[in-house]
């Protein structure tokens, strides 16, 4: 800077000097000078005004002659005069045009310096723009933009990495597009909230952070946890959203998978305490009739009649059997609680089976004189396992014979439909409910009751019925009224599913 007013000061010494040549030069060339005698001299002036004034006495013109000199002296200050104007003005627009130089110089400087820093700042911009550019695309993370609308304006090159779209393949599009309708329900009562919020005040919110399901372009789904914020303009209302989105459909699968453990393990809970009160309470009641029976039979054996004693034994026999119908519900249940239970599915004559277990039933249902009645059509084979099945039947039929009064009968019939067999067990007992019909199956809201004549049960049955139906991939379900009996249909494959 001080080499630069060095430099404008000797320019500004150069000019006045030139300025005085260039009037010194004016002057000769107009016949002007600043010194009068010097003029007189140049002009020749001066030699005549002295010859005639060595003349004057001879011819009288003396007054004359001092007269011209008069106005020749004039004439010379006049001139000066100009002559320091002219040099005045020549001077005072020197100073001003240097001045405007000075201050343009200085102007120049101020814009080179601006320059200078916008250059800096706009090489620091690109290098932050850079680097935000390398951060993005190399980026795990989605990050975009939306309108007003929810059209993307802008989505980073990871989200080609993670849902496999181009960004010409998702420009402009609806972020709606890619969303289920939940997904879209979800944001629209979110960005409702935050439109309220706004109004009333609350200028200042936190992003909004929401979970949804996204399509990706060879039409799978992947989960995202998405966080935006929204942009307003000055009139309050919402110019667009900025977003990140990541994928966490391994985190979801992981939440399922931890809540699927924690269902099992309330079951397992369930059942374990499930199983102590049967061992409690349903295991004693059929020892204590066979105990208490069979004590009756020792103590009066010479007093009692032979009708009595068989009538005796009729209900232990049946307290027996009820009693193993439970151990082996028990055995089969806990093997299956534990995926110790062997499958082994074959072709299997179903008249055959139900004629077995119907007369495993039959002594049980004689102490309620119960007629039990195979409705028997065509010879059908179902593809089953012997032993799931027997059980299955045997504990539909005792629970028919539990809940059906004295006298009362039960039909079993199967049909065919389609590509499966349907075994119905019915009886015109008590019947149940709706709120009984809906807690049937479950561990957790299964709730034994008392039959007819008082019979106790576990409520393992059924459930035990639910698991080894599903087993060979048929399903369960039940019919019935209050008062008016129930059915119990099941169907089984005729031929071999693949598991």
């Amino acid at each position: 800077m001080v080499k630069n007013i060095y430099l404008i000061v000797i320019l500004f010494v150069s000019v006045v000097q030139a300025s005085n040549v260039v009037i010194q030069r004016y002057l000769v060339s107009a016949n002007f000078d600043c010194n009068p005698i010097s003029y007189l001299d140049k002009t020749g002036i001066s030699n005549g005004l002295n010859k005639e004034i060595s003349e004057l006495p001879k011819n009288g013109k003396l007054i004359e002659i001092e007269n011209k000199s008069t106005v020749s002296n004039k004439d010379d200050a006049k001139h000066e005069l100009i002559v320091k104007r002219i040099s005045f003005g020549l001077i005072l627009a020197i100073i001003l045009i240097l001045l405007g130089f000075i201050w343009v110089w200085y102007l120049y400087l101020q814009i080179k310096k601006k320059t200078r820093s916008i250059n800096l700042k706009n090489q620091e911009l690109q290098k932050s723009e850079e680097k935000l550019r390398i951060i993005t695309e190399n980026s795990y993370d989605v990050i975009y933009q939306l309108d007003s609308n929810f059209n993307l304006t802008y989505v980073s090159t990871s989200d080609e990495r993670l849902r496999g779209f181009k960004k010409e393949e998702i420009m402009g599009n609806s972020l709606f597009s890619i969303l289920k309708p939940e997904g879209i329900e979800l944001i629209k009562e979110a960005n409702k909230k935050r439109m309220i919020d706004f109004r009333n005040g609350i200028t200042e919110q936190p992003p909004l952070t929401y979970e949804v399901e996204e399509r990706c372009k060879d039409g799978s789904w992947i989960w995202v946890e998405a966080t935006a914020s929204a942009h307003f303009d000055d009139d309050g209302k919402i110019s667009g959203y900025t977003g990140v989105s990541r994928d966490i459909t391994e985190r979801k699968r992981t939440e399922q998978l931890l809540n699927e453990q924690e269902n099992q393990l309330r079951e397992l809970i369930s059942t374990k305490d499930k199983l102590f009160s049967i061992i409690a309470h349903d295991l004693r009641s059929p020892f204590n009739a066979i105990l208490g029976f069979s004590d009756l039979l020792i103590e009066n054996t010479k007093d009692s009649n032979a009708d009595e004693s068989k009538a005796y034994l009729k209900i232990i026999n049946s307290s027996a059997k009820s009693t193993l119908i439970l151990l082996d519900n028990l055995l089969n249940w806990s093997k299956s609680q534990t995926g110790q239970i062997i499958f082994e599915p074959e072709k299997t004559n179903l008249s055959d089976v139900v004629r077995e277990v119907l007369d495993m039933s039959n002594s049980i249902a004689k102490l309620k004189n119960i007629s039990l009645n195979y409705i028997q059509t065509d010879d059908i084979e179902v593809y089953a396992d012997l032993n799931m099945l027997k059980t299955i039947l045997r504990n539909l039929i005792s629970n028919a014979i539990k809940y059906t009064h004295l006298n009362g009968k039960i039909d079993i019939s199967s049909v065919r439909n389609q590509n499966k067999t349907e075994i119905t067990v019915s009886d015109n007992g008590v019947g149940m409910s709706e709120e009984t019909r809906n807690r049937l199956f479950k561990v957790e809201t299964n709730n034994t009751t008392s039959g007819t004549q008082n019979e106790k049960g576990s409520g393992l049955g059924l459930i035990l019925c639910k698991e080894f139906v599903e087993k060979h991939g048929g399903e369960i379900w039940v019919e019935s009224e209050l008062g008016k009996g129930s059915t119990f249909v099941f169907s089984l494959p005729i031929g071999k599913v693949d598991k």
